[in-house]
């Protein structure tokens, strides 16, 4: 994945409404990877509610914990 697309870029906020935060992590193909941080558990709850639950994505849920990224 590249670090640019149709002008949307690794880094770029935003911030919705509802309280949270969504950044891009990378673009390719048309196709935009992001992180969305939520204000609390409730806001998450409200925001997928009208999704379809598909299970668990094993690439990121064995990813290593914060910690492991943090520096002293």
């Amino acid at each position: 994945m590249g670090d640019s697309e149709e002008g949307v870029d690794r880094g770029d906020e935003y911030r919705h409404a509802d309280g949270s935060r969504e950044i891009v992590f990378e673009t390719a193909e048309g196709r935009v990877l992001c992180v969305r941080e939520y204000p609390s558990v409730d806001a998450f709850r409200t925001a997928v509610e009208d999704a379809e639950y598909v299970g668990v994505d094993r690439n990121v849920a064995d990813l290593p914990d914060v910690e492991e990224f943090e520096t002293e």
